[in-house]
């Protein structure tokens, strides 16, 4: 009786199924991804959080040392290429382009904006012919310019304005009443020059990215394919008003308060569970249960979510055509694209009319606006970019 018992139990298969959930979530995945920072499994102890973050700081003092060092080599050898300076389209031009790159910049404590607009004038130069009429913009929204000395030093190599100079109209104006008010005019005063650098209207398209917001590797082939081939078959991404491309990655997973990611997970969850019951099925040769499929269903979907959908997205920059298109919420906003001048205008005056405040940033005041005009706006994920700030130009 008891070798009897014994068999029907490894037989059992809701005990295999039972058995491999244990497996999953009480051993493999606790053990392979405790070091991955958006799991739910991450190990967030003080010795490896430390150890993390130092590692994370060299890494970034390395990039720092790399940027720094291919500017000076742009600004000693002119390691720009040869036909844009020739034709006046390179990055100092200030004449019309199908694209305008402006990055919006203050003093840092970190060299945040020479990683950045090194990043891009690499990423011009490898891109050739595709990117001979984008246009690359630094705003230095200093209050006293001369004090944002990392702007002044690119402006050699980058066409760079300043909101407070003499020169600029906004010099007049009355001081914002508080920092997330300046940061909100700073933003609408750079994207509207960023317009100017386009052919305007349908013409042309603005990408704005605040100077701790560093591009990806295919950061123009996937903006050329959004804003061109894609926005050209997508009714939605015509009408709306901006692409977020980025949304912070802890925000990014399944249990999250944005319920258009649900239809995504069940979706993930039964394709991966009908390969899982089938992979089951020829190994145990047992009958078809549509209760297994349903159990099988709910392991993948949990081990998703509890892997962290981040690193599932990353699977996506496979190619420009992967990338995903999402409604966008009200955070954040390091670094946004407008498929037209038109847009990025419309946006600028959205935020016009909104005063921000502390616990109201203008990503709020932007979203809040947007809402009561009734427009749309869509985040691309994975993110395009990655924050690389670790100090607030706003909070202590």
């Amino acid at each position: 009786m008891t070798a009897r018992w014994r068999a029907r139990v490894l037989r059992s298969n809701r005990n295999h199924v039972a058995a491999l959930f244990a497996l999953t979530f009480l051993v493999v995945l606790p053990l392979s991804c405790r070091h991955l920072r958006y799991s739910h499994y991450f190990d967030g102890g003080d010795r490896l959080v430390q150890a993390r973050d130092e590692a994370q700081a060299r890494e970034d003092a390395l990039d720092a040392e790399r940027a720094r060092r291919f500017l000076r080599r742009v600004a000693t050898e002119g390691d720009l290429p040869r036909r844009r300076r020739h034709h006046g389209n390179g990055t100092r031009g200030e004449g019309p382009g199908d694209l305008a790159v402006a990055v919006v910049s203050v003093r840092r404590l970190e060299p945040y904006l020479s990683r950045v607009v090194a990043r891009l004038l690499a990423l011009l130069r490898a891109c050739g012919l595709a990117c001979e009429r984008h246009r690359l913009l630094v705003c230095n929204a200093q209050a006293v310019p001369e004090d944002n000395v990392e702007a002044g030093e690119i402006s050699a190599l980058v066409h760079t304005v300043a909101r407070f100079s003499e020169s600029d109209p906004d010099a007049g104006k009355p001081p914002a009443q508080n920092r997330f008010e300046k940061e909100k005019r700073d933003y609408t005063w750079c994207l509207r020059r960023a317009a100017t650098a386009t052919e305007g209207g349908d013409g042309g398209a603005v990408v704005l990215l605040e100077d701790d917001a560093l591009p990806a590797d295919d950061f123009f082939p996937v903006l050329h394919h959004l804003l061109g081939e894609r926005r050209a078959a997508s009714l939605r991404l015509r009408r709306a008003l901006y692409v977020k491309l980025f949304h912070p990655e802890r925000l990014q997973g399944y249990l999250n308060p944005e319920p258009m990611r649900i239809l995504e997970w069940v979706g993930a969850g039964g394709l991966c569970g009908l390969a899982l019951t089938a992979v089951f099925l020829r190994l145990t040769r047992a009958p078809f249960r549509w209760w297994l499929v349903a159990a099988l269903t709910l392991h993948a979907m949990l081990c998703v979510e509890m892997v962290g959908r981040h690193y599932f997205l990353e699977l996506r920059r496979a190619s420009p055509r992967l990338y995903a298109l999402a409604p966008a919420t009200e955070c954040c906003t390091p670094a946004m694209a407008f498929p037209s001048a038109a847009a990025a205008l419309a946006v600028a005056e959205l935020l016009d009319a909104e005063q921000c405040a502390p616990k109201y940033g203008k990503d709020m005041a932007l979203y809040a606006a947007m809402r009561r005009a009734k427009h749309g706006a869509l985040v691309l994920e994975p993110n395009l970019v990655r924050h690389i700030g670790r100090y607030s130009s706003l909070r202590s």
